[in-house]
């Protein structure tokens, strides 16, 4: 009456190989649009767990655990952007997964991000704070040289960024300050 499978692991495989495990779990339902929406490259390593009741009178599939980015390259879908030299490490429960004091580059300079995300009603929200302090010359080429010759020095920032991701689409908000 109380018969279920768990499943304890722990791998190191490529970060693809890993997100395909996770939506071949119970996690599809739960984090699958956000699984879809991130594509980390390079080797990760994670430790998990899976606790699946044979009846489900016996309560829900459960997976928990974690895994290590280390100089990982993540793309992100929605909205776009690429974090390269990503570390650090990622924890979920079921459909909550979050990461504190990961650190990456983005578009050649240093950021930390910490994030949280979880499903709603409406779809998965993801909450990402993002902190930098970056030099403004090494902007030029992503942003143009008209931008930036006027300017010399460095901006600390922060921004938190706000997604909805939805079966079909996302929305989000972002607050920027420097």
């Amino acid at each position: 009456h109380d018969a279920h499978l768990e499943i304890q692991a722990s791998a190191v495989a490529d970060g693809e190989a890993v997100r395909d495990f996770m939506l071949a779990t119970p996690l599809v339902d739960s984090v699958g649009a956000a699984l879809t929406a991130v594509k980390v490259s390079g080797e990760v390593r994670s430790d998990f767990q899976l606790n699946i009741p044979f009846d489900r009178r016996q309560g829900e599939p459960r997976a928990w655990g974690w895994a290590d980015l280390n100089n990982n390259r993540v793309n992100i879908r929605a909205p776009e952007m690429q974090l390269d030299s990503t570390s650090g490490r990622i924890v979920f429960d079921n459909d909550v997964v979050k990461a504190k004091g990961l650190i990456a580059k983005l578009l050649d300079q240093s950021i930390r991000v910490d994030f949280r995300g979880e499903s709603r009603k409406k779809g998965y929200e993801v909450a990402i704070d993002t902190s930098g302090d970056w030099e403004v010359k090494p902007l030029a080429k992503f942003v143009g040289s008209e931008w930036t010759s006027p300017l010399a020095g460095h901006a600390p920032w922060t921004m938190g960024v706000d997604i909805q991701l939805h079966s079909v689409g996302f929305t989000y908000q972002v607050d920027l300050s420097t």
